[in-house]
């Protein structure tokens, strides 16, 4: 529940950027160079009530991870996270596997400013494309059905167009064809969760359609053992029948009908 410096931001505008960083080292590197807004995990992956917690104190989260391997690991972790919240957040890659202490002693607070912001989708989306080779044809039409499921789960319509575009500009997929690719999946989910949610309506009503089934048998039940007791009969237990035709066929042996007029009657 901890988050390094965030003692020191006081009451942050939702407007200011947050730097999410990982160690105290770079919260404190940060300050040093004149950049407000850090604050760090601590070397631990990002918990939920972390990501709860800075969601709460901005709309503009920056995740600034070392340049590493496990950093950029541990950025994609923490994008997912944000999402799962229902946040999106920005990522700023730092060139040759620096952390952002490394990176501001070389090249100072501009330096760093200037470091290129992208959407955590699209970093997400790159980060995939290095497990394929794209010069081979097989390889590269796998690339994009796996952007395509990736880019089918965001539910904005104008983010998700803004993804397309960036993808398929960046990779050279055709826009309409990784957008029809899209939405088919996302129709696919869409026809699944009608089924998903028809399947339960079924369930509920044969549940109930059972329920009254069984509740009638229990009424014919009770009537064949009553009209076998007849000593004590009360017109006050008619009510004990839902069923009109039962209730009736009730108050018919109370006057002392027999079963097979009643049958007849009826």
């Amino acid at each position: 529940e901890n988050l390094y410096g965030a003692n020191l931001l006081g009451r942050w505008k939702k407007d200011k950027p947050l730097y999410l960083v990982e160690g105290y080292m770079d919260v404190i590197a940060l300050n040093k160079y004149g950049i407000e807004g850090a604050i760090a995990t601590l070397g631990t992956s990002l918990t939920d009530e972390q990501a709860k917690i800075i969601s709460r104190m901005t709309d503009k989260i920056n995740i600034c991870y070392d340049g590493d391997e496990p950093g950029q690991n541990a950025i994609n972790r923490a994008v997912d996270k944000f999402a799962d919240i229902g946040r999106n957040v920005n990522v700023i890659s730092i060139p040759g596997n620096k952390d952002p202490d490394e990176y501001l002693k070389e090249y100072g607070k501009k330096g760093f400013l200037e470091l290129k912001l992208v959407s955590g989708m699209m970093f997400k989306i790159t980060r995939l494309s290095q497990n394929y080779n794209l010069s081979d044809e097989s390889s590269k039409v796998q690339f994009g059905k796996d952007i395509a499921a990736l880019i089918s789960t965001v539910s904005s319509a104008m983010e998700r167009d803004s993804y397309i575009s960036q993808t398929a500009s960046k990779f050279g997929f055709r826009y309409d064809v990784l957008n029809e690719e899209v939405n088919i999946l996302r129709t696919g989910a869409k026809d699944s969760e009608i089924k998903k949610e028809q399947s339960k309506e079924r369930r509920q009503f044969l549940n109930s359609s059972n329920a009254e089934k069984s509740y009638a048998q229990s009424e014919i039940s009770l009537l064949a053992y009553l009209s076998m007791n007849m000593d004590g009969f009360d017109p006050q237990y008619g009510e004990f029948f839902d069923n009109k035709v039962l209730r009736d066929a009730y108050n018919e042996l109370g006057k002392g009908n027999t079963i097979t007029n009643i049958v007849e009657s009826i």
